[in-house]
């Protein structure tokens, strides 16, 4: 089970692949 960390840091991640 991914911890709420992990699938934030996902998130921000994907988000800033979109962004850029």
């Amino acid at each position: 089970v991914a911890s709420v960390c992990e699938i934030s840091l996902r998130f921000v991640v994907r988000a800033l692949a979109l962004f850029m």
